[in-house]
């Protein structure tokens, strides 16, 4: 099968994207009734807040429905910047270009390179390479605790965390349109991950191994248990976000993704002259 990522897909995947995180920050919402979360519709795309310092306040899909007008992006800024904090929006290389134009003019600054790779799932077959003395399943509810615990330890990388170390992945367990998996290494909880399915897309992610437990093959185990959950789904595509050139990137390479394309985010910096 024709691997080509053009705008069609690049659409897809976006818009998949922003409906998963949209509707995890609500699960957020309604377990933090105080934080202040909020989800706004900008031209078809999603602005997202779950707080000042969460990895997941930004807008994605903009530019994916067609041009944008100036006062588009103003409304997307003004929905952070009302909040007192940065503007950071997703800027996918497909995006219509009438996006980077207007980023240009206002002056933002390049953050972070995000990677994102797919594959298709009906030529997928399962592994059974599974390393010596690691299991993966999918999680009950008394998993919680060892599961948001040892995805956050994985991604911060330390023993004591806080609870603004487990935010995420407290709110991810908890969210009904998420299932999580979690990995056992020698019969101790490891790490784990998450898959979120809508439309036929599967979304990998909130991969993470402990640091004592890395380079047994956990995550590799996690990708194929998740990429089989998915098939079992009925779905066509699988989608999963890196770092370039990360660790993550060598196991889903591995696992048969290919590179749809490299997105930015773009950040303007919030300040009371921005209002």
């Amino acid at each position: 099968m024709t691997l080509f990522a053009d705008h069609v897909l690049a659409r897809r995947l976006e818009l998949h994207e922003g409906h998963g995180i949209a509707g995890s920050v609500k699960t957020l919402g309604v377990l933090k009734p105080d934080d202040g979360v909020a989800v706004e519709m900008v031209a078809g795309a999603y602005a997202i807040y779950a707080g000042a310092s969460s990895p997941i306040s930004r807008a994605i899909g903009l530019g994916m429905n067609g041009a944008l007008s100036a006062a588009e992006v103003s409304q997307a800024e003004e929905f952070y910047l009302s909040r007192q904090t940065n503007v950071q929006i997703d800027l996918c290389p497909l995006a219509d270009a009438s996006l980077k134009t207007l980023l240009n003019e206002r002056g933002y600054q390049l953050g972070d390179f995000v990677n994102v790779w797919f594959r298709f799932i009906a030529d997928y077959e399962a592994t059974k390479a599974t390393a010596a003395g690691i299991k993966v399943r999918e999680t009950e509810p008394a998993d919680a605790d060892a599961w948001i615990r040892s995805v956050s330890g994985g991604f911060v990388e330390r023993e004591e965390l806080t609870e603004a170390d487990m935010e995420v992945a407290t709110n991810f367990f908890h969210d009904t349109q998420t299932r999580c998996f979690l990995s056992i290494v020698d019969g101790q909880a490891a790490g784990g991950g998450a898959l979120y399915i809508h439309e036929g897309i599967a979304a990998l992610f909130s991969g993470s191994t402990l640091p004592n437990a890395r380079g047994r093959g956990a995550q590799t185990a996690l990708v194929h248990a998740r990429l089989e959950a998915a098939r079992d789904a009925g779905c066509e595509l699988a989608v999963v976000k890196t770092a370039p050139g990360n660790a993550s990137q060598r196991n889903v390479q591995r696992a048969g993704f290919h590179l749809a394309y490299t997105k930015v985010v773009m950040i303007r910096e919030y300040s009371p002259a921005n209002l």
